[in-house]
């Protein structure tokens, strides 16, 4: 298997500046669309075995969060494979499931909140990796086109809200 890795340089915003802070997260919102419309290629070419690949939900795949620090944005064979991802894993599994094997035009977006690093330090995040200022805290969900928002993360384990 060949891994790929993207390193995306995000600008940096103030929290307070909501048009800065939705420029900062144009790089991930592509990146985003890139791992959907990859991961519908791999269902419409059905690699598992010849078979076609099941839905998210009855998968066996499970939520588990990475280590603070740590982003692997792993396609849907990948989740198969390991049986968990996090919610850019599953948020564009479950949108390119809906678009390939429900024929929805949904999207996968993006929410976000500002964390201090007071707030960080309560949470019990490790002091070596908190940032002076804090942290932009991310999560992906998938939307129909109705405008429901569906959560897998939560669906398949999250605890608790981003």
């Amino acid at each position: 298997m060949t891994k790929l890795r993207f390193c995306l340089d995000l600008p940096d915003s103030d929290p307070s500046d909501v048009a800065a802070v939705r420029r900062r997260f144009v790089p991930l919102i592509i990146a985003l669309e890139a791992l959907t419309a990859t991961n519908e290629w791999h269902l419409r070419e059905g690699i598992a075995d010849g078979r076609p690949l099941p839905r998210l939900y009855e998968s066996g795949i499970c939520y588990q969060a990475e280590p603070p620090g740590q982003e692997d944005w792993l396609d849907y064979p990948t989740l198969l494979k390991i049986g968990r991802g996090d919610c850019e894993d599953l948020g564009c599994a479950l949108t390119a499931e809906r678009r390939v094997y429900d024929g929805l035009a949904s999207r996968t977006v993006l929410r976000w909140k500002f964390i201090t690093s007071a707030e960080l330090r309560v949470g019990g995040y490790p002091e070596s990796i908190i940032p002076r200022e804090g942290i932009y805290l991310i999560h992906i969900l998938s939307q129909l086109p109705d405008g429901t928002l569906e959560d897998p993360s939560k669906v398949l384990g999250m605890k608790g809200d981003y």
